[in-house]
């Protein structure tokens, strides 16, 4: 008679809880800044990304994805127009994950299928709202395990094949010792200042360039101005607050250091065609 052992399995990578999971294709108002409490993985479906994490500056493009951790703060900046992501937001205690966090990962074509039926079937189950995504009713009762199963199965083949390995790279840039361009500079000025009121005066001492050179570097990057892409950087951010948070016009106006909600209405319409109101409304259309 065969005798048959028992091992228990402890699970070294458990997701316990998923937040989001989804496509998303970038327009040109389409930067944003924002941190949030769960893992996040990001891989680019289309075109290319340049990401800050905690103004660490990362460069991604077709094939590779990046994942990184909960409270980091993720801003990305410029015309971003027909550039694809997908990205799965979920909870993990494992600590195996600080392994890949903050790391550039060429995805294989294993990965890529997992990745593309984790999205399409994450589609399925979740909603995106004026108030942030939520998982829709009626959910088949196997559908979140299933995701669960899929993102585990994902993040350990990324662990197998990539931790250790040359297409996993390390990005050491930082504003320590990485030398941004002064326009790049500039913007990370904005993202983090940007409830304050700027004039070029006021950023030519915060850069040490003169007006001259910051104009020159900028225009050299970007086709607006500088004082121009701050308030669009502002209207951008805005539309945020307006379709993912309860904040009246009023505290968006403060928040956004526009001085005055007449102000801040005044200026939503000439960048957007619309005033904040009719905005708020096309959003729950």
């Amino acid at each position: 008679m065969y005798v048959y052992g028992k091992t228990e399995i402890e699970p070294v990578l458990s997701v316990t809880r998923l937040s989001v999971v989804a496509y998303f294709e970038y327009d040109s108002s389409s930067a944003y800044s924002e941190h949030h409490d769960f893992w996040e993985l990001l891989f680019i479906v289309k075109g290319e990304l340049d990401i800050y994490l905690n103004h660490k500056l990362y460069h991604l493009k077709k094939g590779q994805m990046i994942l990184y951790e909960p409270g980091i703060v993720h801003e990305t900046t410029g015309d971003l127009t027909g550039t694809r992501v997908g990205y799965i937001g979920f909870d993990c205690l494992s600590p195996i994950l600080n392994e890949l966090k903050n790391c550039v990962i060429d995805y294989e074509s294993f990965e890529k299928d997992l990745l593309i039926n984790i999205i399409d079937e994450g589609a399925d189950y979740f909603v995106d709202t004026a108030f942030g995504f939520f998982i829709k009713e009626n959910v088949p009762p196997f559908g979140l395990q299933s995701l669960k199963n899929q993102i585990e199965l994902l993040l350990i083949k990324i662990i197998e094949t990539h931790t250790n390995k040359e297409k996993i790279t390390k990005v050491s840039s930082n504003l320590d010792n990485f030398k941004l361009d002064l326009a790049d500079r500039i913007i990370l000025y904005f993202n983090d200042n940007i409830e304050k009121q700027v004039t070029l005066e006021k950023l030519s001492k915060e850069m040490g360039a003169s007006v001259s050179n910051l104009k020159s570097a900028f225009k050299a990057r970007h086709s607006s101005g500088i004082i121009d892409y701050f308030i669009d950087l502002k209207i951008k951010r805005a539309k945020q607050l307006i379709k993912k948070t309860s904040m009246n016009f009023t505290q968006i106006s403060e928040e956004l250091g526009f001085g005055s909600v007449h102000y801040f209405s005044r200026t939503f319409k000439q960048r957007t065609g619309m005033t904040p109101s009719q905005y708020s409304k096309s959003m729950m259309q």
